[in-house]
């Protein structure tokens, strides 16, 4: 009988050891780090501050900050490298003197950066979000259109194109309908939501399926949320969770 105590007590004694190893293994060497990361942050003095970063696995960097409010046009990039902090669990941007002033202190989790303030420490006197989330599976990727509204979406004419539509680092968004090509801006927050305020497109007359094309961009108008799944399938729904485009990714 004592044996056995001894035997549990020995067993119970290495979990812990592993447990605590585990604990201390820094978000460097467990966590899938590399990728893009945005969300519209806390802004003092405007509507908020778009903020995409992009990591990469060389330990460089891309960061993209608009501020939003009566000019949309204040923004700024950076590009670098990054350190990893002393328990390498947070990054450290490095951001050229002369460039314009950003928090560059991030708490790297799986799928997500934390933003820390000026000086490095947590921001814990605010109930706002100034988390990043990962949408690599998103960015700069080519999606055509499948479904629209629950109806499917083929375009079999040679002088017509099947709806296709991309979103840059930078919030902006572009692709085709029909016939017209569409540009506009694009804006990501955590919780997978989505919009796409004010898209502007070429005004060329559609021969054909005209009314495809306008209830389209109608849809594009409504999108509040979005989902990806298998990496290879994008759905966007409207804010009562309607689902009012389905596209595929296009390779």
């Amino acid at each position: 009988m004592k044996s056995i105590k001894k035997i549990l007590l020995i067993l119970t004694v290495a979990m812990s050891l592993v447990a605590c190893k585990n604990s201390n293994e820094s978000a460097k060497k467990t966590v899938d780090w590399a990728g893009v990361y945005t969300n519209i942050l806390p802004c003092a003095d405007c509507e908020g501050i778009v903020t995409t970063i992009e990591l990469m696995n060389d330990q460089t960097y891309k960061m993209f900050v608009n501020y939003l409010g009566e000019n949309d046009d204040v923004s700024y990039s950076y590009s670098g490298t990054f350190n990893w902090g002393k328990n390498e669990n947070q990054i450290i941007l490095k951001i050229d003197n002369n460039s314009h002033s950003a928090p560059n202190q991030y708490i790297v989790k799986e799928n997500e950066l934390i933003q820390l303030d000026m000086n490095g420490k947590k921001i814990t006197d605010s109930n706002f979000d100034y988390s990043l989330e990962k949408v690599s599976n998103l960015i700069d990727k080519k999606w055509m259109l499948t479904e629209m509204n629950g109806k499917k979406i083929e375009i079999k004419n040679d002088f017509l194109k099947q709806p296709q539509i991309t979103i840059n680092s930078e919030y902006k968004v572009n692709g085709v309908g029909i016939c017209n090509n569409f540009f506009g801006k694009t804006y990501i927050r955590s919780g997978n939501k989505i919009t796409f305020p004010n898209i502007a497109s070429t005004m060329m007359a559609c021969l054909q399926m005209m009314d495809v094309e306008q209830e389209f961009f109608a849809s594009l108008d409504k999108v509040e949320k979005y989902s990806i799944t298998n990496n290879n399938t994008l759905n966007l729904y409207s804010d009562n969770d309607k689902l009012l485009l389905t596209f595929i990714l296009n390779e």
